[in-house]
């Protein structure tokens, strides 16, 4: 609404307008509160698609500097919408924390000490004279995780509201429609799910739902110390399985290409400064020794901090040669309808015998994996989703957690394509969770990337492509439920049913605006191959200055005794989401944690107190022991 106050691009903002008003009216229209959170969800998930399309057309950052030196209207309109949105997230912001202030150099955004909360046309909440130069990219991007803390803070307490709900408290709330229960009706096509007429729609991180990692075989284990490959065997090998899983000194990570550090900056925080700047990719255990962070023996910390394991199949995928096949234009093989396709509900051994069989001389598979972390440390693998040209397959990663290996005759082939699509986590997960490389990868993201498509996305893909809408409600379900509702089977299907013929479309695009040398094509199957080169280095410890970045990113203002405490209690959250394998917002939300810290409760009124609008389960378990912390951490900083 505010962002529709604006009138000089007339146009743009009679159609915003007139969008806007059209939700109000239809929000307006009805007193059903489930009916209103939906329609107000649609509406602003097609604002961000509009958003992120409009961003994508942007010019990229090489490309802006250029334009604004050279071309004054462009530097004019960029300075005027820069103008805008830092307005706009300045308002956004303080309607959550209003003593945040997003700055430009030395300069506070807004006029006063904070944004008024009333304000409705952001053309107030800019000095004059107030500008962003075009090399101010670091200021944007510092502001800009402030914002994503907001966003954090605000999912934080969606989701400790939701399991309160879950749990049956808040019934007032409920009853005055500050909740709303959403239920979601079918009936699946596999065998496993034939009994179940109903099931409701799994928010992320769902409190009814059994810990699955309660029952894996080995123990999820989160402290510091660095991976060691969890291959058994080693198929299509050309070095063997024991020298290659052999622990060596540590030794600087191959180089990434410019392209593709860009693209995993940040993926997993597995890139620290040093790698974005042309380093590799895991973080070395000797810096972690600098920062405290391995073992609590001085000799087991030495040992840890002198080895590293490397990437069993870096041989085999520097050896790689494609098949002739993959580098040439060939016809493209369309998809058979997904309700007219078999679908495999792969969840014990016997079953995935059966898949393995199958898929003995298949040349091409598509791949995709659902992944649950709300209510773990590192999060795991919750499904596998698997397909030929003519075959689906679900595959339960939870109770086949530890069996897939087999799986890696297949992956493993030089001989047989990988698709992926944005595989940068998934080449993580499959190794540390499931003990599976992958070797001749293709990975759709780069191809969009490299074809200069007008969105990277899989959901645009399918789109351009298959016409196949995405519905992406399924990317914040909760993967670990069992049975799994119909419509989060056809969602998860869909991530890989249509994903060879994607594949086949973009090879030839590639092949067609490529030279004689097929460069295009080479360059989207070296990044790839870059990607699947990726490790998982292992855990590191909690660094004595990691909270810092929250207090300079939420721009708090702690006396010594505030941000003692706040340290203090930092760790104490860290060590106990390790243990429990919880994520440390389940343990404590950053909200709750900086009230407590800023109050400094002295009794178990004042720290429950401190938690709105519930306890954290984990934080009543052990709320004697963080008033401990609060009375220690208080006396120490005195």
């Amino acid at each position: 609404t505010t962002h529709t106050q604006h009138t000089h691009n007339t146009h743009t903002t009679h159609t915003r307008m007139s969008s806007g008003n059209s939700s109000a009216q239809r929000l307006m229209s009805t007193q059903d509160p489930a009916a209103d959170a939906e329609l107000f969800a649609q509406d602003t998930y097609a604002a961000l698609i509009r958003g992120a399309a409009a961003a994508n057309r942007l010019p990229a950052p090489d490309d802006h500097a250029v334009f604004m030196q050279s071309a004054p209207p462009y530097a004019s309109r960029m300075s005027d919408l820069s103008h805008r949105l830092l307005s706009l997230t300045q308002n956004f912001v303080s309607q959550h924390e209003p003593s945040v202030l997003l700055t430009v150099g030395q300069s506070p955004l807004t006029s006063g000490s904070s944004a008024p909360a009333n304000v409705r046309d952001t053309q107030d909440l800019l000095p004059a004279g107030l500008g962003l130069e075009s090399d101010d990219v670091d200021d944007v991007l510092e502001r800009f995780d402030r914002v994503v803390d907001v966003v954090d803070d605000l999912i934080e307490g969606v989701d400790a509201f939701a399991d309160a709900l879950e749990r049956g408290e808040l019934q007032n709330a409920v009853a005055a429609g500050a909740g709303v229960a959403h239920n979601t009706t079918g009936v699946s096509s596999l065998s496993y799910h034939q009994q179940q007429q109903q099931q409701q729609q799994p928010l992320a991180g769902s409190a009814n739902v059994l810990r699955p990692q309660l029952r894996f075989r080995e123990r999820i284990d989160n402290r510091p110390a660095p991976f060691r490959p969890k291959l058994v065997a080693k198929p299509h090998a050309i070095l063997p399985l024991e020298a290659s899983v052999r622990p060596l000194p540590l030794r600087p990570t191959p180089a990434l290409s410019s392209a593709v550090r860009e693209h995993l900056l940040g993926s997993l925080g597995m890139m620290s400064q040093r790698d974005s700047q042309g380093g590799g990719l895991s973080v070395t255990l000797a810096q972690q020794q600098q920062q405290g962070t391995v073992a609590s023996s001085a000799q087991e910390s030495a040992a840890l901090a002198s080895v590293e394991y490397p990437h069993p199949y870096q041989p085999e995928l520097d050896a790689l040669q494609y098949p002739p096949e993959q580098l040439r234009y060939r016809r493209e093989r369309l998809y058979a309808p997904l309700e007219e396709t078999a679908c495999h509900w792969v969840a014990d051994t016997d079953a995935l015998q059966a898949m393995l069989a199958a898929l003995e001389g298949e040349r091409e598979l598509a791949i995709d994996l659902e992944y649950h972390n709300r209510r773990s440390y590192l999060g795991f693998t919750c499904l596998m989703q698997l397909s030929t040209r003519t075959t689906d397959y679900l595959v339960d990663t939870l109770t086949l957690r530890d069996e897939l290996q087999p799986l890696n005759q297949f992956f493993c082939d030089p001989t047989v394509l990988k698709v992926l699509h944005g595989c940068d986590s998934d080449v993580i997960w499959l190794q540390r969770d499931l003990g599976l490389y992958l070797v001749n990868l293709f990975d759709t993201g780069q191809a969009a990337r490299i074809l200069e498509l007008p969105s990277f996305g899989l959901a645009y893909l399918l789109k351009h492509y298959c016409n196949v809408q995405a519905d992406k409600k399924f990317q914040l379900a909760d993967w670990r439920t069992r049975p799994l509702p119909a419509q989060m089977i056809e969602y998860a299907r869909s991530d890989t049913h249509y994903l060879l013929y994607i594949y086949d479309r973009l090879r030839n695009e590639l092949v067609k605006r490529g030279n004689e040398s097929n460069n295009l094509l080479k360059v989207v199957l070296d990044r790839s191959r870059q990607l699947a080169l990726q490790r998982w280095p292992g855990l590191s410890a909690l660094a004595p200055d990691d909270h810092l970045r929250l207090v300079q990113n939420r721009g708090l203002k702690f006396s010594l005794p505030q941000l003692s405490i706040f340290a203090a209690l930092f760790a104490w959250r860290d060590a106990l989401a390790r243990t429990e394998d919880e994520s440390p917002s389940y343990v404590l939300p950053n909200h709750m944690l900086i009230n407590i810290a800023e109050l400094g409760p002295t009794d178990l009124r004042g720290l429950f107190a401190c938690c709105n609008p519930v306890v954290p389960p984990l934080l009543r378990l052990n709320a004697h022991e963080v008033l401990a912390v609060i009375v220690e951490a208080r006396e120490s900083a005195s």
